[in-house]
């Protein structure tokens, strides 16, 4: 029995996953390209805002600015579609 609870919970966990996949793709796919470089070489690259900012021909204070914004963003979509 417990195993079943166990393995309901994780089957819940993938789809709360895949949704917030889903979710963060359209956000991306809804970005110009330039932001969206930006947004990957940060958040799934981890790439430091000094390289990112060498990397695409913009000043450390552009490319903080714009991932704020983005952030923002990317926030108001999970509000809306009721992930947080």
């Amino acid at each position: 029995m417990e195993s079943c609870a166990v393995q309901g919970q994780a089957e819940l966990e993938g789809i709360e996953s895949g949704a917030l996949t889903e979710i963060i793709n359209d956000f991306l796919a809804g970005l110009p390209k330039e932001k969206r470089i930006i947004f990957v070489q940060r958040y799934f690259y981890m790439d430091a805002v000094s390289d990112i900012a060498a990397a695409n021909g913009m000043t450390v204070s552009a490319v903080k600015v714009s991932l704020l914004r983005m952030r923002r963003k990317l926030g108001k979509k999970l509000q809306e579609e009721k992930y947080i």
